[in-house]
């Protein structure tokens, strides 16, 4: 009950906290029976994250040292629909003689066996990289433990999150959900040990997760390509000719830019190290402008005119947002930096919150004030207005007006960066040619490389 009642509040949060979520694959969310594997960058929105974009509800795996006991336990357990699991390499002295999984693997045959969903995090622990780390044995494990109890074929579905920056409000998310893995080959074939069947199982689990988020393990030119990417995504767009706009296009964009990167490094190592140093040396110099992903040299004026005209007609609308939600949104402020973030470590310990919960710890704190403020606001409306009616005009005036004031405010920053860069073109013409210039030059650079290594 407390599940189906949360999840509609959540994906509103959700939606509200990111700038922009895109599910690519969301048929592949609800199938019956599956095991679903995912990656961990960033905690407590993971689970939520998936859980949000499906219609049927889904079982979570989540650390045993998260649930405590008594009601919170029941809670959790129960209304959740979480199994806990023991993860004996975080636990110490008593607790890690204790840390016995039997109940959980069982708890999850039992639980597909019924046609359940249960996602799980075969990393283990939560650390914000966008790539997979190495994966534990147990999303194998429990297929093959379902499929002998339940007679069934269990699915196992990958899902990668990538996510542009978890930890900073009004970002974006890509779920990328690929097909279920087909194990045929694995399953047919003879082992001298099961376990080297299991193994083989968790590589191709590792292999398939990996093809749904943009950087292989341990990339060597992370910074590099992150940097390249606000470059190069838009040339690449018009080169191969992708639908603008299309979150799987886009994935297969960036994706492209990353292996091609990776690929370049292994066959021109010293000239793609010139050109990350040059890079380097605009991407400063641009930001010393005070410019940082917004390129108003880019900018049509047509376009300009239009956000121009929407800030002046819609200036009533952000004021009402403005004033509806700037409270809650300041107290939010103050209430995670002050006694939520000191909270946060780098520990990776049982029970801690690491530096992977920063961005959804704050979420959390933000859906709790706002989810109250609103409450309050219905409460005061109704006793001047019949209740839905105040529940309307709440949500109207207070949800919308707030989204359209975040939108509101990008453009009006956007309308200041395009005049600064216009008057900055009339004071220092020569600068900001030789700037230009070198962007061009970095780009030429880049694809020159491109059509060596192909």
């Amino acid at each position: 009950m407390l599940y189906a009642l949360l999840k509609p509040i959540i994906q509103i949060s959700l939606r509200a906290y990111f700038k922009r979520i895109e599910v690519i694959g969301a048929e592949n969310l609800e199938h019956g029976a599956t095991l679903f594997v995912c990656n961990h960058p960033s905690a407590l929105f993971d689970p939520i994250m998936v859980a949000s974009n499906t219609k049927r509800p889904i079982h979570f795996l989540a650390g045993a040292e998260w649930f405590g006991s008594g009601i919170q336990k029941w809670f959790f357990q129960n209304q959740f629909k979480m199994i806990p699991v023991f993860r004996p390499w975080l636990a110490e002295g008593k607790e890690k003689a204790k840390a016995n999984n039997d109940e959980m693997f069982s708890a999850c045959y039992t639980s597909l066996s019924k046609g359940n969903r249960i996602i799980i995090f075969p990393e283990a622990s939560s650390v914000t990289v966008p790539w997979i780390r190495s994966i534990k044995t147990g999303a194998a494990r429990i297929k093959l433990g379902a499929d002998a109890a339940s007679g069934q074929n269990i699915k196992i579905v990958p899902i990668g999150l990538n996510y542009t920056n978890s930890h900073r409000f009004q970002t974006s998310v890509i779920v990328n959900v690929g097909e279920p893995i087909d194990f045929t080959e694995i399953q047919n074939k003879a082992f001298d040990d099961e376990k080297e069947r299991v193994r083989a199982m968790t590589d191709l689990i590792y292999l398939r997760m990996s093809e749904l988020v943009y950087y292989p393990e341990d990339s060597q030119h992370f910074d590099f390509i992150k940097d390249l990417k606000k470059l190069m995504v838009g040339v690449l767009d018009k080169e191969l000719g992708l639908a603008e706009g299309n979150a799987a296009e886009e994935f297969k964009i960036r994706k492209r830019i990353v292996n091609e990167i990776e690929e370049i490094g292994l066959q021109n190592p010293q000239e793609l190290k010139s050109l990350a140093d040059r890079l380097h040396t605009y991407i400063a110099d641009y930001q010393a402008l005070g410019f940082r992903k917004y390129n108003p040299f880019e900018e049509r004026a047509v376009n300009i005119m239009a956000k121009l005209f929407a800030l002046f007609v819609g200036s009533p609308l952000f004021v009402l947002g403005a004033i509806y939600n700037g409270l809650p949104f300041l107290v939010t402020q103050r209430v995670y930096l002050k006694y939520f973030l000191p909270r946060v470590t780098k520990m990776d310990a049982q029970g801690q919150l690491n530096s992977a919960f920063a961005g959804s710890l704050g979420f959390s704190v933000g859906m709790a004030i706002y989810l109250v403020w609103y409450i309050l606001l219905w409460v005061v409306a109704s006793l001047i207005m019949p209740a839905w009616v105040s529940f309307l005009i709440t949500i109207a005036l207070g949800y919308v007006s707030g989204r359209f004031a975040m939108v509101y405010y990008k453009w009006l920053i956007q309308a200041k960066k395009y005049f600064t860069w216009k008057l900055l073109a009339k004071r220092d013409v020569d600068a900001i040619e030789t700037l230009l210039k070198e962007r061009e030059q970095i780009i030429q650079g880049l694809l020159e490389l491109r059509s060596k290594s192909k």
